[in-house]
């Protein structure tokens, strides 16, 4: 990682073409043999609305019955809640080499959030594997998706499904990276109803000199999924 980190910063330099070329060789055989990576992340994570209720404190039921609505007094647990928790995450990745250019990949990630109350507790599993080509500038993947989450520490849905990414490096200062990712969602023990996450996501890295540069990225997110909060049927 250190030495590809320095390698992709020196081609800002406006190298002489030959040594441009013998960077982007050393880029290759860096792609090439590598086997695995990991890494942690650490966070605290102050938040004003720790189980995204409402900030009102009453609600009308029955706006269209004969005796007009009915004001309802929301409880506690209904209402925003503000907490302080803490974040970690584990994350990664482990590649076998099949053939010339090509690798088996796995990946994995684990990401928990927790706070004082445990009912708001947040995990998340997600792992993916599949074939990887290597080609000239950047490399690219597809395969098999799969999730799971639990709420409260207590399983709330899974989830399988399918992508595809590519990273690529375009000349000597910009590198891309585009995903698009299609999941299948199913709630344990009737918390929602089935539905579909696709999200697609795009970053751009532009390289001013070999100590600065400029990060750019773009999420896109549909969502069909229903969770018990948010169904209209009683």
């Amino acid at each position: 990682d250190g030495a590809q980190y320095h390698f992709e910063r020196v081609l800002a330099s406006n190298l002489p073409e030959p040594v441009v070329a013998n960077v982007q060789n050393f880029l290759a055989q860096i792609r090439a043999r590598r086997s695995w990576k990991f890494g942690f992340n650490f966070a605290l994570l102050p938040d004003s609305n720790v189980n995204q209720g409402t900030s009102a404190q009453t609600i009308e039921i029955g706006s269209g019955s004969p005796l007009g609505p009915m004001q309802m007094t929301l409880s506690s647990d209904a209402r925003e809640t503000s907490g302080l928790g803490v974040m970690w995450q584990l994350y990664g990745e482990k590649w076998w080499e099949m053939a010339d250019q090509w690798r088996f990949t796995t990946s994995g990630n684990l990401q928990r959030k927790d706070y004082g109350k445990h009912r708001y507790n947040d995990m998340t599993l997600n792992a993916r594997l599949g074939p990887r080509y290597l080609f000239e500038g950047g490399d690219t993947g597809f395969g098999l998706s799969l999730g799971k989450r639990l709420l409260g520490d207590h399983p709330y849905n899974n989830a399988h499904g399918l992508y595809v990414d590519v990273n690529r490096q375009l000349g000597e200062r910009w590198l891309t990276y585009v995903s698009l990712e299609s999941l299948q969602y199913r709630f344990a023990h009737g918390k929602g109803e089935p539905g579909s996450l696709t999200t697609a996501t795009g970053k751009l890295r532009y390289m001013l000199s070999p100590v600065s540069q400029l990060e750019g990225g773009l999420d896109l997110t549909r969502d069909t999924t229903i969770s018990d909060a948010m169904r209209h049927k009683i």
